[in-house]
């Protein structure tokens, strides 16, 4: 199945706009998939990471569909 993402924060550059799972996968299959295809050590910053999935906010247990809408919210810094 397809998964359609979009990025905001820090964690955009090299960073697939769609990545295709097995029929199932959750947002902790999401995650992991995400931190193999960057070309950076991006682990700990997918490990924070919050996700919202067809505009619903997701825990890792949220089931994808097909064609899923994916915002990935990466942690900022400033103060």
């Amino acid at each position: 199945m397809i998964v359609k993402l979009k990025y905001m924060g820090v964690v955009h550059d090299g960073m697939p706009d769609v990545l295709e799972l097995e029929e199932g996968a959750t947002v902790k299959t999401l995650k992991n998939a995400l931190k193999d295809a960057s070309s950076i050590d991006i682990k700990p910053i997918i490990a924070n990471a919050s996700f919202i999935v067809n505009n619903v906010y997701a825990d890792e247990d949220t089931i994808l569909e097909d064609n899923s809408q994916v915002i990935v919210l990466t942690p900022l810094g400033g103060g």
